[in-house]
């Protein structure tokens, strides 16, 4: 699912069309992916004729007490005061948060819908959600479809040369929700990477990582690893 905060400087940003909206878009013929764009501010989207075939999430003003206002959006809710031009939040901001919570929960339930729909009328009904791994790959490693990272070939690229080059421990380090996880799962599961290494295992910090590396690296393949090896 892609969840789209559409403003001008959404709509200004050529790596936004090109990279990022182009790419959901193949997923969404492809795979049917779905897009869930939000009027973040007043702008003319229509000059994106495939994004302007979306179902928006854009509320009447009235609905907020803004009778004057034929769409209301999330700018709305900010207003300078001057002098010193602090925003101000309206109360209503929850509201309307909870709006669009209840429109995106029931835009995916249409969506898992016509999905089942269409998968019961293949031949093969189920839904895979989880690829076979291959040998190398632990049980331990989560499943990420490497498709759901958009536009970071280069940065996957990096991690593995960092990898050869140090022989050691690669640190990839970002503020919260920036997709840390994401990028190393990626490159978990990624068969240009992973393949390189004799097998790769999943573990956290919180856990005993030696005993939990000790025992996810055990194979009949192998046989049992070393303790001092790690």
């Amino acid at each position: 699912m892609a969840i789209l905060l559409v403003s001008d400087s959404f709509l200004a940003s050529d790596y936004i069309e090109k990279k990022e909206f182009n790419s959901f878009l193949d997923r969404y013929y492809e795979e049917g992916v779905l897009i869930f764009p939000v009027l973040f501010a007043p702008c003319d989207f229509s000059k994106w004729s495939e994004l302007a075939k979306r179902q928006f999430f854009k509320p009447s003003g009235s609905e907020y007490d803004r009778a004057d206002l034929a769409v209301f959006t999330f700018a709305h809710f900010f207003k300078l005061q001057p002098p010193e031009g602090n925003f101000i939040l309206n109360e209503d901001i929850l509201r309307y948060l909870g709006n669009l919570f209840d429109s995106l929960e029931h835009s995916v339930e249409k969506h898992r819908e016509r999905i089942r729909k269409k998968h019961k009328r293949t031949k093969n009904p189920k839904i895979h959600d989880k690829q076979d791994l291959p040998n190398h790959i632990n049980k331990s490693v989560p499943f990420y479809n490497i498709n759901d990272l958009v536009d970071r070939k280069e940065l996957l690229h990096d991690i593995h040369n960092t990898f050869e080059q140090s022989g050691g421990i690669v640190l990839i380090n970002g503020v919260g929700g920036i997709g840390k996880t994401a990028i190393a799962l990626t490159y978990a599961n990624h068969p240009e990477y992973s393949q390189k290494y004799r097998q790769v295992a999943w573990v956290t910090v919180v856990s005993k990582i030696k005993n939990d590396l000790m025992q996810n690296l055990s194979s009949e393949d192998i046989g049992p690893v070393n303790r001092n090896m790690i």
